[in-house]
């Protein structure tokens, strides 16, 4: 029996905090983000490679790294959002951040 296991890493999913979530580390990694990572580490990519897997679904899913930019509920939110039509075709979706 042969198990195909997906492997997606550091989505850094980046939203914009909202008052009272800013703090000095979430003011350089979200310049950071602005000048560097905004580039790489796009939405559009995460929701491409979920419809590329949808498209041969894997046994499982793992997800590594960091899910969002600033670790802010609502970048962890909109990871799983993005993450939810691998799931809801029944394949495994394991998330370790």
């Amino acid at each position: 029996m042969t198990l195909t296991i997906a492997h997606l890493s550091d989505p850094h999913l980046a939203l914009p905090p909202v008052a009272g979530q800013w703090n000095v580390k979430r003011v350089f990694g979200r310049l950071n983000w602005w000048l560097v990572r905004r580039w790489r580490h796009e939405p559009q990519r995460l929701e491409a490679a979920v419809q590329e897997l949808l498209r041969t679904p894997p046994d499982a899913v793992i997800v590594t790294g960091d899910l969002g930019q600033l670790g802010l509920p609502q970048e962890i939110g909109r990871a799983r959002e993005i993450l939810a039509p691998l799931a809801a075709r029944g394949v495994p979706v394991l998330i370790s951040n």
